[in-house]
């Protein structure tokens, strides 16, 4: 296989990705957006975590070939922005997604009552790293996008809004629930897709991929 044909993979895996992802924090977020047993048990919101569990994966296994495309641009910012990013996407996006597949149905079901005082605090430390690294990976990802000019304008533009939904997103969704928090659920991480999708459409399309090395041949050498 060669380097083309595993940054097209790469992109259509994060387009995928992508995608899925949209889906599933679209819907969850305005259909399932309260904490209770039911919504806990309820078959498509359990649906829709699998489907985010599988979206976030799929970008994740494309996230090497965006980085690799704009390494050498990009620098130990882009670098130190796309770890973040995948730590973000590990957290929330398998982490989460998987809890709220397998764990908080069960538990919804078994004991009611302690699901309804809420998640451990142990959970709000998970909130505060993956927060800092949502804001900080696309901060660092989003400013040699419009320095660099990586990838259009508006994508570099995208990733600044990331990191001022997940902050605000973070401040504001308290224990209340409130309406504001429940519409920076759903806007919070739209950004980072969009972005995300962009840049698997162009790998999967073949737009600037970085040209393929040819192969060195030695000379042979008289006897």
């Amino acid at each position: 296989m060669s380097s083309d044909q595993v940054y097209r993979l790469g992109g259509l895996s994060l387009l995928v990705g992508a995608v899925l992802s949209v889906i599933s924090a679209v819907v969850s977020g305005i259909f399932f957006s309260d904490n209770s047993p039911q919504t806990a048990t309820n078959p498509l919101n359990v649906l829709l975590s699998v489907v985010g569990v599988v979206g976030t994966a799929l970008a994740l296994l494309g996230l090497p070939a965006m980085y690799a495309r704009s390494a050498r641009e990009g620098g130990w910012l882009w670098l130190i922005g796309v770890v973040l990013i995948a730590i973000t996407g590990m957290l929330f996006g398998i982490f989460m997604g998987l809890m709220g597949a397998l764990v908080f149905p069960a538990l919804a079901s078994m004991a009611p009552t302690v699901f309804g005082e809420g998640p451990p605090p142990a959970f709000f430390v998970l909130f505060i790293v993956g927060t800092l690294a949502n804001a900080v990976g696309a901060l660092l990802m989003g400013i040699p996008m419009l320095t660099k000019r990586l990838y259009p304008r508006w994508c570099g533009y995208l990733m600044l809004a990331e990191v001022v939904l997940a902050v605000l997103g973070f401040v504001l969704n308290g224990p209340g629930n409130s309406l504001i928090g429940q519409v920076l659920n759903v806007l919070g991480p739209l950004p980072l897709f969009v972005v995300i999708g962009w840049a698997g459409y162009e790998l999967w399309l073949g737009r600037g991929l970085p040209a393929e090395q040819p192969a060195r041949t030695v000379a042979p050498q008289p006897a």
